[in-house]
């Protein structure tokens, strides 16, 4: 458990999907109090707008896989951390990249340890463990319902679905729609 609270501690939350330093280090510093991290965020670069084609093309050069949940209208966003996190906002025909409101968004974090990280906080009593196939872990923190994380075992990506739509984020993972764009 204090591996998992460990890495935990480093992950950021994209709870506001504002890509503006000063709001996102708000909403960031803002989610650290409430689920006690002490660890500051990892910077962010700005938000590059991609196609479908070009997000396809993206997932292909990383060293490792890019999730979403399949092809939406409109385009994608794409933002990077310093540690390697890649977050994919879904953003609505005619929304530019680095528009401050809140869109579907999936993070993609390299660890290790996801499954279990992932297991042993589902199992939390402030959590909700959501019913999956054998050998993937999902839950979200009963704070905060927007927000749901999974991982499969045997793979170390941790997975992140924020939706300003609880009931879509966690529809969106426990029905299966969270894949890799592109297999490698």
């Amino acid at each position: 458990m204090r591996n998992a609270k460990a890495l935990i501690s480093q992950r950021p939350i994209v709870g506001l999907g504002v890509v503006g330093v000063g709001a996102i280090a708000i909403g960031l510093g803002i989610s650290l109090i409430v689920r006690g991290r002490s660890s500051p965020p990892a910077p962010r670069a700005p938000e590059i707008g991609y196609s479908l084609a070009g997000i396809r093309r993206f997932a292909e050069v990383q060293p490792g896989p890019v999730y979403w949940v399949g092809p939406r209208p409109g385009s994608y966003g794409v933002t990077r951390t310093g540690d390697g996190r890649i977050y994919l906002r879904y953003l609505p025909k005619g929304v530019k990249p680095g528009a401050s409101s809140s869109y579907l968004t999936v993070g993609t974090y390299a660890a290790s340890s996801a499954y279990a990280v992932v297991s042993a906080l589902a199992a939390e009593k402030t959590s909700v463990k959501l019913a999956m196939q054998p050998g993937v872990a999902a839950y979200f923190a009963r704070s905060q319902p927007n927000h749901v994380y999974l991982a499969s075992s045997g793979y170390p990506y941790e997975v992140e679905v924020y939706a300003p739509d609880a009931a879509l984020a966690e529809s969106l993972v426990s029905h299966g729609a969270v894949k890799p764009i592109v297999q490698k």
